[in-house]
């Protein structure tokens, strides 16, 4: 990029990612704004997320941006199998490293998807694990339409604002939890609150019900009148007992 200091179309691209994290309510919002904010200009063409089914091995990408997202378009990335296990992001989320092929056309490692890329005119990648704490939430990959678009300097900045943009999604993902739960608190609190005015109906209605079935003496005994809980005619006068 002519003599512009290394890294420092990076930090603004940091600075777009941090306002995306910050507005993001969801995982879904958070990825997509991401990818969006790599593309807004040179020298990154497509930007796109992606995540392991471990029922398929395959990398599931789950959101893009840029000139040429059909480039996803039937990508099949198995994570395991040959010839795409060495295709940078299933390398990143294997080794939880950053991934680099900095000349598509020449780099030997490049073989099995370099017509794919080329024919959409990239040139050169970057694969960047969005790991932290040792975990895994998926892979960022970047491509270029110019060679040698990421130095070391620029890579590491990259793989640093991965790491960040996992830990946001470890932050969006327990608030989801802990709304979620809150939510099944309050759902619970109404079941109990309805059942309990239902239990209190019916003893009401079986009372209207026997109403007009009581006999006065059964009401007013029922009713724990005076009367009814008095001492019952001649019965003896208790005697109080003494201390010795």
């Amino acid at each position: 990029m002519g003599d512009e200091p290394a890294g420092a179309h990076v930090d603004a691209v940091v600075h777009r990612v941090h306002r995306a994290l910050v507005a993001a309510d969801t995982r879904a919002d958070l990825e997509s704004a991401s990818c969006r904010a790599f593309v807004s200009d040179e020298p990154y063409a497509l930007a796109w997320i992606g995540v392991h089914d471990d029922a398929t091995d395959r990398i599931v990408p789950t959101a893009s941006a840029g000139e040429d997202a059909s480039y996803l378009d039937g990508l099949a990335i198995r994570v395991h199998d040959a010839p795409t296990a060495t295709e940078p992001s299933a390398t990143a989320l294997k080794t939880a490293t950053t991934q680099v092929r900095r000349r598509l056309r020449t780099d030997p490692d490049a073989e099995p998807w370099r017509d794919r890329a080329l024919a959409h005119g990239f040139e050169s990648s970057i694969a960047i694990p969005l790991v932290t704490d040792w975990v895994a939430y998926g892979v960022l990959s970047l491509y270029s339409r110019r060679p040698d678009a990421f130095d070391d300097a620029e890579s590491a900045l990259l793989t640093e604002l991965g790491e960040t943009i996992a830990t946001a999604i470890v932050g969006i993902e327990a608030r989801a939890e802990l709304e979620a739960q809150r939510d099944g608190l309050d759902l619970l609190n109404e079941v109990v609150r309805h059942d309990i005015r239902n239990t209190l109906q019916v003893i009401s209605g079986y009372g209207d019900l026997l109403e007009p079935h009581v006999t006065p003496t059964a009401r007013t005994t029922c009713g724990g009148s005076s009367r009814a809980r008095s001492r019952p005619p001649n019965s003896p006068t208790p005697r109080p007992t003494s201390r010795r």
